[in-house]
């Protein structure tokens, strides 16, 4: 269903001059790109063990874990 919105709004969009056909494209190339890769990395780190270092991106900005 969320793939037939997106793409219906993708079309509409290009038909309204708001955006290139490529510009459409290259968004959805990304966005599902995204959708795949991050979850991978997560279920990825959770297998290993912890590291020293943590960088995590929030929602309300950047957090670095450092263990001594």
């Amino acid at each position: 269903m969320s793939y037939s919105i997106a793409c219906a709004t993708s079309v509409w969009r290009v038909i309204g001059g708001s955006h290139f056909a490529t510009d459409v494209l290259i968004g959805a190339a990304v966005g599902t790109a995204t959708g795949f890769v991050i979850p991978f990395l997560h279920t990825k780190n959770s297998n290993q063990k912890k590291s020293d270092f943590v960088a995590s991106v929030l929602p309300t900005g950047v957090n670095f874990e450092i263990w001594f």
